[in-house]
């Protein structure tokens, strides 16, 4: 288990993927870590395992690779703080994620990985697959009729729509929409 440190703020926070040992050298430390750096396993429901990191009473950041959007809206609906992108991630996006789920900010924080897009602001980058849906959307059309044009499922669509909404920090689709037009990504 790796502790990893920030700039100034001296961000502590252990990087886990083993709950068991999470559990075992939380019991041995002196001090509580600020959050738990929760490694998401490919392919699988991330649920659980957030659910089950909770349980030890402090924020959990989910590390997602850049293949892994559609694990983001399950891991924040289940209770994770924030999350960043592993590729993109520093110890200042750390410490700054860290900082946005203790201010209270939406749970999409992800610090200096949000502003490794060249456009996105302080928003996550979002994936081009999303930003076309967004596109669509932006067009009038609807969930069934994006699906048609881009040869996905409607299902997809939805799941593009909700990534592209938590990496945005829009409450809605049509925010996401307006959002994504005002930082020049469509």
């Amino acid at each position: 288990m790796a502790r990893l440190a920030g700039n100034a703020l001296a961000c502590r926070v252990d990087a886990v993927t083993d709950l068991a040992e999470a559990a075992v050298v939380l019991r041995a430390s002196a001090t509580a870590p600020r959050a738990l750096l929760l490694g998401m396993p490919r392919y699988e429901d991330p649920r659980p395992l957030v659910t089950a990191a909770m349980r030890f009473g402090v924020p959990v950041i989910c590390a997602v690779d850049n293949e892994q959007d559609d694990v983001v809206p399950a891991a924040i609906a289940a209770g994770a703080g924030g999350y960043l992108v592993i590729e993109q991630a520093s110890a200042e996006s750390l410490c700054a994620t860290l900082r946005g789920i203790e201010a209270g900010e939406p749970a999409t924080a992800s610090g200096a990985a949000a502003s490794s897009h060249p456009r996105a602001g302080r928003t996550a980058p979002v994936t081009e697959r999303s930003l076309e849906v967004l596109g669509s959307l932006a067009d009038g059309l609807h969930d069934h009729e994006i699906g048609v044009r881009l040869g996905i499922s409607t299902s997809s669509v939805r799941k593009h729509i909700a990534s592209a909404q938590t990496r945005l920090r829009a409450r809605t689709r049509t925010q996401a929409v307006a959002m994504a037009a005002r930082e020049g990504l469509l």
